[in-house]
């Protein structure tokens, strides 16, 4: 009702929180000591139990659906393995490592254009507009434009609004070996300024074969997916969401998908989209099989331990080529 104040909210952008007009002073807020009940209680800033996403269903392109909203950028620069924007107190930094990386858990609001690190109220900010300019983080501010940034869907930069031709770069190869966040004119020529943006709930993995030896899955030409000896790079980083059922591939950003439902189904990935049915899969880590959820009945497969060349075949335990381990990096 439009005359119910007690139906009366308004979604702070600074502190993510969803403040009672009537009620002042009090917050939505998410208990997990109660099951995650929803309830009312005093705004606190900093409580991440009152921080929330808020996302117009028409800018969603991916479809997502995470609990939270909170996302990870991977860098695609693959001289190790796995490398990511991570918040270090007032700073950012890059971090290695696949999963439960501190400060790595951030915000993307396409809408306010603010990159804004969770459980705290600082964004993604930039103030220097030149080559090797300072990246750091600052109070969230929607009108300060050093803390606008676009993600570019085509090339995956993250590219700065207000200084503008200048992207976030990742150079690895900066502070001995520790890398370096900062600004540089945005170009293509490698991939330091190319950003995968991955759901928090995913878990950054390799998937390979159990028993078919030396068959790291990867993409390959043709729209196919075959398996290959472990090379430790890009091609074999895959990323597993078991909230959205969904396998992602670091190097080109797309889900596994089959849309054949018959022995020797095609197996390819393809753009992401939430309410597809046939990128939908689930993990049986105890008999190390990846069914197909909408092709009930069907699992991922090598066609054979020779040509490796993933296919989707009737489920069955005790065939070898099905054996398939997602394995959290």
């Amino acid at each position: 009702m439009d005359s119910e104040t007690n139906q009366k909210w308004m979604y702070d952008s600074a502190s993510g929180q969803l403040k009672h007009v009537k009620h002042q002073g009090l917050c939505l807020d998410q208990d997990a000591g109660q099951g995650n009940k929803l309830h009312l209680y005093g705004c606190s800033p900093n409580n991440p139990n009152q921080q929330w996403g808020i996302m117009d269903p028409n800018d969603i392109t991916d479809g997502w659906t995470f609990s939270d909203g909170s996302v990870r950028f991977y860098t695609m620069e693959s001289s190790k393995p796995f490398a990511q924007l991570v918040r270090n107190g007032d700073n950012v930094a890059i971090a290695f490592g696949g999963n439960n990386v501190a400060g790595s858990q951030w915000y993307y609001d396409a809408s306010t254009h603010l990159v804004k690190a969770k459980v705290s109220n600082m964004c993604l900010d930039a103030y220097q507009p030149w080559d090797g300019g300072i990246v750091h983080v600052y109070a969230c501010n929607v009108n300060e434009a050093n803390q606008h940034w676009n993600l570019d869907s085509t090339t995956n930069q993250l590219k700065h609004l207000k200084h503008n031709g200048f992207c976030l770069d990742a150079d690895l190869s900066a502070n001995n070996g520790a890398g370096k966040l900062q600004l540089w004119g945005c170009h293509l020529n490698n991939n330091n300024q190319v950003w995968r943006m991955i759901p928090a709930t995913a878990v950054a993995a390799t998937v390979h074969g159990s028993s078919v030896i030396n068959a790291y899955l990867q993409p390959a030409p043709q729209d196919k997916i075959v398996g290959a000896v472990s090379t430790g790079k890009w091609e074999q980083h895959w990323f597993w969401d078991a909230n959205s059922n969904h396998l992602i591939s670091k190097i080109n950003g797309q889900c596994l998908d089959a849309y054949e439902a018959w022995n020797g189904g095609r197996v390819h990935t393809y753009a992401c989209i939430a309410t597809e049915g046939n990128q939908k899969w689930s993990y049986d880590a105890t008999n190390q099989m990846i069914k197909h959820v909408k092709h009930a009945g069907f699992c991922l497969a090598f066609d054979n331990a020779s040509n490796k060349l993933m296919k989707l075949k009737s489920c069955n335990t005790g065939d070898n080529t099905q054996r398939i381990i997602i394995e959290a990096a």
